[in-house]
């Protein structure tokens, strides 16, 4: 089966053509320690990269590429299904799963409600459906905000240690950092997460301000404050790529 594919001139990036007709561009990176060409793709975002060794001309990464586009299709296959901000959506929040329920006629902007007879609990969001989306997310990250700030409070006054101020960002890359002033951040997605994995992470940031280092006294510390913290590491570590397909 023939492929199309292309590389635009103005960009490294490689265009190409997959089975079902849709266009992708994979990303081109040169790098001095590659020795082969690698592709990877990153399950936070879809995007698939491949490292070019920088000897090795853009004409042979496009062969590369070329002779990799079932792989890549194989892949996208793969990939967690993106969950919309919509009626009827199912969202975990802090481990329990809720159905987002769409109530233009009541008042209340977006809230929780439980229920008791076995039915599933609802994500319930008045006003236009234009602006449910919107209006989610909003609600999600304020919730993510109050979790991780109280949260990390908790913690660092265990340590008889106070915390400058508490932010939460769309990060990708990163749960969360701690600056040597104070200043803890997090990905407002933790709010998809299990309970045990936020308190790991607000602990580990805790943890940052009496060791800003990852050193055996620093694990030390994290175990101090939430006991064994390897379940929830390895849990981020398979499970953290779903936690950005919502929204």
């Amino acid at each position: 089966m023939a492929y199309a594919l292309r590389v635009d001139k103005k960009m490294p990036d490689i265009s190409i053509c997959l089975p079902g007709g849709e266009r992708m561009d994979i990303k081109v990176r040169d790098s001095k320690r590659a020795n082969r060409f690698i592709m990877r793709v990153n399950q936070q975002t879809s995007e698939f990269c491949i490292s070019r060794p920088i000897w090795r001309s853009i004409d042979e990464a496009r062969i590369f590429v070329e002779r990799n586009v079932p792989w890549i299709a194989e892949q996208l296959m793969k990939l967690p299904a993106r969950v919309q901000f919509r009626h009827g959506s199912i969202v975990p929040i802090l481990g329990k799963e809720y159905k987002i329920a769409h109530s233009p006629k009541e008042f209340g902007n977006v809230w929780l409600k439980e229920s008791f007879d076995n039915q599933m609990p609802e994500l319930r969001v008045s006003g236009s459906s234009e602006h449910m989306a919107r209006r989610v997310r909003d609600w999600l990250k304020k919730r993510a905000k109050d979790e991780v700030s109280y949260k990390a409070k908790k913690f660092s006054s265990l340590l008889n240690m106070e915390i400058k101020s508490v932010s939460v960002r769309d990060t990708r890359t990163r749960w969360g950092s701690c600056s040597s002033s104070g200043n803890l951040s997090f990905c407002w997605r933790l709010i998809f997460a299990p309970e045990k994995i936020v308190d790991y992470v607000c602990a580990h940031e805790a943890a940052h301000l009496v060791e800003l280092n990852h050193s055996p006294r620093f694990w030390q510390t994290v175990h101090q404050l939430v006991g064994e913290w390897k379940s929830s590491k390895k849990w981020l570590k398979e499970n953290g790529a779903r936690l950005h397909r919502y929204g």
